[in-house]
């Protein structure tokens, strides 16, 4: 037997949820319909192609924002205190070196899991901390160089 949407315990949810029609019309009932799944799954596509619109969706329920929004907040956010203050955080020295950072220091779990696997697990450890300290290194000069032009 295939379970449907009533005999699931979202599906009890999503008809109790149900929104009221409009005024003068109390019998008919809109749904209430929930798009739900994994990250990067495409609900976002689908919520975009069934109502024709253009819109960003964000983790936190409810929160719908533009694409610029977060361009326009880094943009605007600037030092509060310190010999910097009034001066923008994100400059493209800043930008650059964080990008150098996550190219080259080791982030992948499965990475350092397999080299553990393979030869043991000191050698593991000892990559993941001589690449991050690498990566860190070549972030601070590439910050350097930028912030001296």
């Amino acid at each position: 037997m295939i379970p449907t949407l009533d005999s699931l315990e979202i599906g009890g949810l999503a008809s109790s949820c149900a929104a009221p029609a409009k005024p003068g019309h109390t019998s008919i009932r809109r749904p209430l319909v929930a798009l739900l799944g994994n990250p990067n799954t495409g609900k976002s596509t689908l919520f975009n192609r069934l109502t024709g619109l253009r819109q960003h969706i964000a983790n936190d329920p409810g929160m719908v924002e533009t694409t610029g929004h977060l361009r326009s907040v880094l943009r605007n956010e600037k030092w509060t205190s310190g010999p910097r203050s009034g001066q923008p955080v994100y400059t493209l020295p800043v930008v650059v070196g964080l990008m150098v950072f996550f190219a080259l220091c080791m982030q992948c779990g499965a990475t350092v899991a397999i080299i553990a696997r393979e030869l043991d697990w000191r050698w593991a450890t000892l990559s993941f901390f001589i690449m991050t300290t690498l990566a860190w290194l070549f972030a601070v000069v590439i910050y350097q160089i930028g912030s001296r032009l």
